[in-house]
């Protein structure tokens, strides 16, 4: 994280954990205009994507998780926001270039249940 709160790309990648006896370490994600927010997801009330927004409108909520490999998969399963998948298409490209040497994969809510 610099100066000003940014996390860069390594940054990024060390801060997400990878699986623990093969299961992954979700993290809630939440876009606004204002700020790209990810909190652990420990089901804790503050993890909330409403609460992760700050109450700015939301243009993308879901989670994200890496993988044994380094790939950070991304869905939009959020209860609060119920992000459409489309909205997804749109979120994986921002975040490629936002991380280009990150791997990011899609995921559909019902393949993640």
């Amino acid at each position: 994280i610099n100066a000003q709160g940014l996390v860069d790309e390594l940054g990024f990648v060390t801060l997400l954990k990878t699986p623990v006896k093969k299961r992954p370490i979700r993290y809630n994600v939440v876009l606004t205009a204002q700020q790209l927010v990810f909190v652990k997801d420990n089901k804790w009330i503050v993890s909330k994507h409403a609460l992760s927004s700050l109450y700015h409108e939301a243009r993308f909520a879901g989670s994200m998780w890496k993988d044994d490999a380094g790939r950070v998969h991304l869905n939009a399963a959020s209860g609060t926001y119920l992000t459409s998948p489309s909205t997804l298409a749109h979120f994986t490209p921002l975040m490629t270039s936002l991380f280009p040497h990150v791997t990011f994969v899609e995921e559909s809510f019902v393949e993640c249940a």
